[in-house]
């Protein structure tokens, strides 16, 4: 079995002209520790899909502009059956890539502008915001130019390509946690101290899902726009040079601050800083996340923005083209994708807001999709990862067909395909994992159901429920939305409605 930590200890992760040589010998002369180190390009061999890749995209931000969306959806339709995948961290992913492609597609990228480097592998993840920055009427921080600085020295440093784990980093300035800070290894959130409107940022460390969940807790420092870049810089420091590397599935950096405690953390942090931090000493609010979808009046006079749904994060090339048409002839070129799958146009004229709606509408899409359409995450699955159990996606696109016209307000169901969750399905009102479950002597793909999950003033990750069938979970889904939208009582939420409920309860609705 190959040793990671050899291999990453024993490379400089150098790896473009390995790429190159490997386009040109074919895929069997590729040898095991390079197909590891692909990571860090981001080119991600799946052995599902036999001799093909996957080649996620980095958005710092999930900034994208229209000659970049309309590359991207060239290069699906050439090489990646018509389709990419936007993801929970705001990158977009190219599938069915063959290696003898790959080298020209990293080119055609590069010319505008855009990069695979660090989407994958024991680095920094591509940092996520929230994707109507600096457009949004009431956010409380633009943290564009905190994106671009920290993502632009990450991407020339060396210092951080050889971590024990990936680490992802969220920076949230609006007021929707459409960045989902908790469940990041740091959250950095924007606060306003006073009343004299002056900007800090609360962090909040060692967030993360996967089989062993955690909520990023607080450091209790009030950290400055000034100092931001270097307690980050200092907070990776830490975590490269003492976090657990004898054990993968402890390496997090979760676990490093489970075993360290928040007081010994904030005391190497300081050390590390060679200063002292400011307490927070008050409290502000925290909100459950939602996406940006819908249409919305900019902070800029006279211009909005879009928030497109894209049901189950899958868009075809013909639809990413159109939208980087729409973006270009209605707008400035500005799109952003968002950390729950979608797609945002930004800089629309008021004037073109009818047109913008009809081509929308006209591609198959929507900017006032159903609550279930809205609130629905699906992760690629057994499909396209070695790790899916289940096929998620045709989950949600079938349960969107059964339940898309349930009258319910502010709902989330993710669906992922393992217990990684990409999908961040403890975090949702009904969350679905894949799972094998028993038939006879041989075993099938099934979902375990968890609900209740969220984020926010009191945030809880679901209760696993029950183990079932592809097809008893869409039923049991139908089940719990109607059960709720009968007995709730006024605007109690499906998280609050259930709460009171007992795991037997649930199951008698369920209809088990």
């Amino acid at each position: 079995m190959l040793d990671i930590e050899y291999v990453k200890q024993n490379s400089n992760f150098d790896i473009i002209e390995n790429i190159r040589k490997y386009a040109f010998k074919g895929f069997d002369s590729i040898k095991e520790e390079d197909l590891l180190l692909f990571k860090w390009y981001g080119i991600v061999h799946e052995p599902t899909t036999e001799e093909y890749f996957m080649l996620r995209i980095r958005l710092p931000g999930g900034e994208l502009k229209s000659d970049q969306a309309l590359l991207i959806g060239e290069l699906a339709e050439k090489y990646g059956k018509g389709f990419v995948n936007l993801t929970t961290r705001q990158t977009i992913q190219l599938h069915w890539l063959k290696i003898e492609n790959i080298p020209g597609v990293l080119d055609k990228l590069n010319n505008v502008g855009l990069t695979t480097k660090g989407t994958s592998g024991d680095t920094v993840s591509n940092i996520v915001t929230c994707p109507v920055s600096g457009f949004e009427k009431d956010e409380v921080c633009d943290t564009r130019y905190i994106i671009k600085d920290l993502s632009d020295f990450l991407l020339k440093s060396n210092d951080f390509l050889n971590l024990p784990r990936k680490f992802k980093i969220s920076i949230s300035g609006c007021k929707s946690n459409c960045t989902k800070s908790e469940i990041n290894d740091l959250g950095i959130v924007a606060v306003k101290t006073g009343e004299d409107g002056k900007i800090g940022f609360d962090l909040l460390v060692g967030g993360g899902l996967s089989s062993s969940p955690h909520l990023g807790r607080s450091i209790g420092y009030l950290v400055g726009k000034n100092n931001l870049k270097n307690v980050c810089i200092a907070i990776l420091e830490i975590y490269r040079d003492y976090g657990d590397r004898s054990n993968r599935s402890r390496s997090r950096f979760k676990f490093l601050i489970d075993n360290w405690g928040i007081d010994r953390f904030n005391k190497v942090l300081e050390d590390k800083l060679g200063e002292k931090l400011d307490k927070i000493y008050f409290k502000y609010p925290r909100y459950n996340y939602k996406d940006h979808i819908g249409t919305f009046e900019q902070k800029q006079a006279g211009y909005y923005y879009k928030g497109i749904s894209v049901p189950c994060g899958r868009i075809r090339s013909d639809q990413i083209k159109s939208l980087a048409d729409l973006a270009s002839n209605f707008g400035d070129g500005t799109l952003n994708t968002t950390a729950m799958q979608n797609i945002i146009i930004l800089n629309i004229p008021e004037k073109h807001l009818n047109d913008v709606d009809k081509s929308i509408s006209k591609i198959g899409l929507s900017t006032d999709p159903s609550s279930i359409e809205k609130g629905l995450v699906c992760c690629i699955g057994k499909d396209l990862c070695r790790y899916g159990l289940a096929h998620t996606k045709d989950c949600g696109i079938d349960i969107l067909k059964r339940m898309n016209d349930i009258p319910v307000e502010d709902i989330k169901i993710h669906v992922t395909g393992c217990p990684h969750g990409c999908a961040c399905h403890r975090i949702a009102d009904i969350g679905l994992q894949g799972v094998l479950i028993k038939e006879g002597t041989k075993k099938k793909e099934g979902f375990e159901i968890l609900i209740g999950g969220g984020l926010g003033e009191n945030p809880t990750f679901g209760r696993r429920i029950k183990k079932v069938s592809v097809e008893e979970s869409k039923i049991i889904v139908q089940n719990l939305l109607n059960n709720y939208i009968k007995n709730r009582k006024d605007r109690e939420s499906f998280k609050e409605f259930y709460a009171s409920y007992t795991d037997e309860e649930i199951l008698q609705t369920m209809g088990l």
